[in-house]
């Protein structure tokens, strides 16, 4: 029998329907019998030849209101409507069309909020009718290969998930339509940038891949979002998350050189797999060393709509259950700061008047790097994409930029922080929400027990459980600060529930001498107002449960790096060497020295400036950091009158 199909938004992403239909072998039983659009069609348009040729004669509505008014009263006979309108006419249509009982195909994204979306499942629920989301990736079968390659054990345990994509536009691209690169239009959330649109499949496919159906397997979304067209919203950007325990990592641009094709790349413990879903192809690589490949069919979404509503077929490949992961991204997007315009210094435009397209410098490499180090923009040091800051101590010879901590999810225990930290040769030594660590930020002042809050990020140790995630979450508010060759801080440690719990003062300066850049940090932490007569209870894992993770208070994470020599000492001679000797030592000073993954050899001398030493924290295996610890093994209690004071300088040379 023919399924007659209904396409709404003829003008634009229709027409590709109407193309698929004309010309898939899997569609053949498929026919258009009606376009839905207020705009009458051109006859000389390709797509009204198109549905002429191979649809015959076609009616035409103004909405989908009036197609469902005449199928209740005969005159029109339609299975399923496609809507490929705008974003903001998803729910609404596709909620009329489900409450009439007619199967819907909703191109992505399936709405512009996560509560239209709660809202849009809500209606397919209730309804008779089958939903299905345009996610086209979903039916490639490589994306099956995938899937079984992990369950079969070929590369171990999955450690992570990266995506990338380089695509290029032109500015006729924004042209096309009122809505196109905006973020609202008419007071009305649009939400239309390289994440949610045209790159929304690599994001998408590797959710499905770790198995996030569901907005709540999402437990963080971290953004960086820039545009180099002049548009409003983003054309390039990451995307940096946490899905049922995996991190997942994508960087997405529209201003690439030479387009290539989406990778996504699954990194395991013995490999990794290559899925680039446009040529829908499989590589499985052990090290550097290509294993397999292969590449698979597809399976057309609409026959899947209609084998599903006709029993040959068990299961929708894209229902509405299967996005919600993705949905939280687009919430995420949704609600994100405004887009920060990519400086010009690093942007060359080709070509002119709709043919034109702006090409950022090195972009093409930055976001290889995201899918395949699991790393931010601002990780990789990109001078463009640093968050707004603060550049201590300005002058040619290395570089320390500090960070409010604005925009860090709440889930890492917001917090000021500096990074980069750059030697004066320019290598980056510091650190930024690491794959291995999220929470980790560069070089600042975390705990993660204070008085039962988390104020270090990421899952809590409890005894008898281990890591878990907990709803005990503070932050590090900046109260004021004072600018100036040495940068002064008023800040309020606050607990979950927003109460101040310490009230700290810290000072940072910058000096530079003449073959390394010192950075002077000291910090003053007393129990805030309000706080019980006892004090504030400081503790670490090692003092709630787990020996030996004695972390917490001033930490340097490290940028990744190998060759790592660890030793520490009071005078001139190191009297600790390695990191097992060094770790928990109270000695005067510390140096870390390692070769980053740039190249670039570098040093770190720490020296504890307090009468009080505290025991270091060191981590060369596993991941780079060196911390001075105020619970190493014991908890501390810190009052009005017996505050904690912090007072490290570090040296920060090129080896």
């Amino acid at each position: 029998m023919t399924v007659k199909v209904a396409i709404a938004g003829i003008h634009g992403h229709g027409a590709h329907h109407v193309r698929q239909i004309a010309s898939e072998p899997q569609l053949a039983e498929f026919t258009v019998a009606a376009v839905i659009d207020p705009r009458p069609l051109d006859p000389a348009a390709p797509v009204a030849r198109d549905l002429a040729e191979h649809c015959g004669e076609v009616a035409q509505f103004e909405s989908v209101e009036a197609l469902l008014a005449a199928r209740a009263e005969g005159r029109a006979e339609v299975d399923i409507v496609v809507l490929a309108t705008p974003i903001p006419t998803h729910l609404p249509l596709a909620a009329q069309c489900l409450a009439a009982g007619v199967d819907v195909l909703l191109e992505k994204p399936p709405t512009v909020s996560l509560a239209e979306y709660e809202a849009l499942e809500r209606a397919a629920a209730a309804s008779d009718a089958y939903l299905q989301i345009g996610f086209q990736s979903f039916g490639f079968h490589g994306l099956a290969t995938v899937k079984r390659l992990i369950a079969d054990g070929e590369i171990g345990s999955v450690q992570g998930i990266g995506g990338f994509g380089a695509w290029r536009r032109e500015v006729s691209y924004y042209e096309r339509a009122a809505w196109a690169g905006r973020r609202r239009l008419n007071g009305h959330d649009v939400v239309d940038g390289v994440i949610t649109n045209p790159l929304a499949h690599c994001v998408a496919a590797a959710l499905n891949i770790a198995g996030a159906r569901a907005a709540s397997d999402i437990e963080f979304v971290h953004l960086e979002q820039f545009h180099a067209h002049d548009i409003e919203a983003d054309d390039t950007s990451t995307v940096v998350m946490r899905a049922r325990g995996l991190r997942l990592a994508f960087g997405l641009t529209l201003c690439a050189g030479e387009q290539s094709p989406p990778e996504i790349v699954v990194h395991g413990e013995t490999g990794r797999i290559v899925f680039r879903y446009t040529e829908n192809t499989v590589e499985l690589w052990r090290g550097e060393t290509l294993e397999s490949s292969s590449s698979g069919g597809y399976t057309e979404l609409l026959a899947n709509l209609a084998a599903v509503r006709s029993g040959e077929a068990r299961a929708l490949l894209a229902d509405v259950g299967s996005v919600g992961g993705f949905m939280r991204v687009m919430e995420a997007v949704r609600t994100a700061p405004p887009v920060r315009p990519v400086p010009d210094a690093v942007v060359t435009w080709h070509g002119e008047g709709g043919d034109a397209h702006p090409v950022i410098a090195g972009i093409e490499t930055a976001v290889r790097r995201v899918a395949y180090e699991l790393i931010t923009f601002e990780a990789q040091g990109l001078p463009w994409a640093l968050p707004e800051g603060r550049v201590l101590g300005e002058q040619a010879g290395g570089a320390v930029v500090h960070n409010s901590g604005e925009g860090v999810p709440a889930l890492l225990s917001p917090r000021p922080f500096l990074h980069p930290v750059t030697t004066p040769r320019g290598t980056v030594v510091s650190g930024v929400m690491a794959a291995d660590h999220d929470w980790h930020l560069g070089f600042g002042l975390a705990i993660q027990d204070v008085d039962g809050n988390n104020l270090w990020g990421g899952r809590t140790c409890t005894a008898g459980e281990g890591y878990v995630w907990l709803p005990d979450h503070g932050r590090i508010d900046i109260d004021s600060s004072r600018p100036g060759d040495t940068w002064a801080y008023d800040l309020a440690w606050r607990g979950a529930n927003g109460a101040a719990l310490l009230r700290e003062t810290r000072t940072v300066s910058v000096s530079h001498g003449a073959d390394a850049l010192v950075l002077r940090w000291r910090s003053r932490l007393v129990a805030a107002e309000g706080t019980d007569a006892r004090g504030v209870g400081l503790g670490s894992p090692a003092t709630d449960s787990r020996p030996g993770a004695g972390y917490g208070g001033f930490f340097a994470r490290l940028a990744l790096c190998d060759d790592i020599e660890v030793n520490a000492g009071d005078d001139a001679e190191a009297t600790h060497v390695g990191e097992a000797e060094c770790m928990g030592a109270r000695t005067r000073w510390l140096r870390y020295a390692a070769t980053a993954r740039d190249g670039g050899r570098f040093a770190l001398t720490f020296t504890q400036r307090g009468d009080d030493l505290l025991p270091w924290f060191v981590r060369a295996s596993g991941y780079p950091g060196v911390g001075l610890s105020v619970a190493y093994a014991e908890r501390r209690v810190v009052t009005a009158d017996a505050p904690l004071v912090i007072a490290v300088d570090v040296a920060v040379a090129d080896a």
